[in-house]
This record gives C-alpha cells, structure tokens and sequence, in this order.
C-alpha cells in the first residue's frame, strides 16, 4: 500500500509539474498591463509543486528580473532568514509574486492595474500548488491573499484560513 501511496503522489506532482509549466508558457508573454513594458522577463516563480510552504511577495526587484527568479536580489538574505526560522530551505519552498513583471516604482509597488491582471496567475499557480501554508511576504501580499485590509502591523502573525483550506500567514 505505501508503494501505490507514493506512485499515486509521483503521477499527481508530475501532473502539477506538467500544468504549472503550460501554465509558464501562456504567461511568459504577458501583455495584459503596462509593466511588460520595462521587464527583461516574465518572473514566474520557482520551487518544487510539492511544496508544503508557498511564499507569496508583491512584485520582482531589478536583480529579480534580470535573473528570471525571484527573490535573488537584496531580499535574498532576509528570506534565508525567516526560512531558516522555520527550519526551511529554499529548495523546498515555492516563491512567487502577485506581479511578474518588475514594477518602475523603485519601492516595487505594483499598480492596482497590474495587481488585478496577475491576480488569475498566482491564484492558478496557488490552486496547482495546494501548499499546507502559504507565507505573505510584506503588506501588498497579505493584504491580496487574503482580503484583509488592516495594515500588516495589526496582521503580522495572525493566522487566515482560505475557503479551500489554505492557512496564510
């Protein structure tokens, strides 16, 4: 039976590794707002579909885009930081943002605009993951994730449950 067990997962994060890459493949073009603009590259997201913990940031840096990976950049040392807090590495994490594309905003504030036309692609690439956990990483995310609008001083620890049993923090 344990055998069945694991080649039952094996078919299922090949599936999810098969979807979330069409699902690449349809976005990595993405003109539904105007950041494509200024990007070098759509940055997708990266880890394994059989992540437990998901971290969700606002939008790519400079460093990010260039690369094509996110959190590459200056931010790479506080997310070794919190991982490290919670036993993780980082090949055992799936990391995206709810933009793809590297906003002008020094700041790396995405516009309403492009907040809304990615809404559709992190939320597939949520759905595809079903992580136990998915962790926001600043205001834009918690607040996005999951309709709170308090500011994140008020909701930094708190705990929400999403309708399909995700728990984000």
């Amino acid at each position: 039976a344990t055998e069945r067990a694991r080649q039952g997962r094996a078919v299922a994060r090949s599936a999810a590794d098969e979807a979330m890459l069409d699902l690449r493949t349809e976005w990595e073009s993405c003109q539904r707002c105007r950041l494509h603009r200024g990007r070098q590259q759509v940055v997708f997201g990266c880890g394994p579909t059989s992540a437990e913990l998901a971290l969700v940031v606002e939008s790519p840096s400079r460093v990010d885009d260039r690369k094509g990976l996110p959190l590459v950049g200056r931010r790479q040392k506080l997310l070794r930081q919190v991982l490290s807090l919670l036993g993780r590495r980082r090949p055992e994490v799936f990391i995206t943002s709810l933009v793809k594309c590297r906003p002008a905003d020094e700041m790396g504030r995405a516009p309403a605009s492009a907040l809304r036309a990615c809404a559709p692609l992190w939320r597939e690439q949520l759905a595809l993951l079903k992580p136990r956990v998915v962790l926001a990483f600043g205001q834009a995310a918690a607040t996005e994730l999951t309709g709170d609008p308090n500011d994140i001083e008020l909701t930094r620890g708190c705990l929400y449950t999403l309708a399909d049993g995700t728990r984000v923090v």
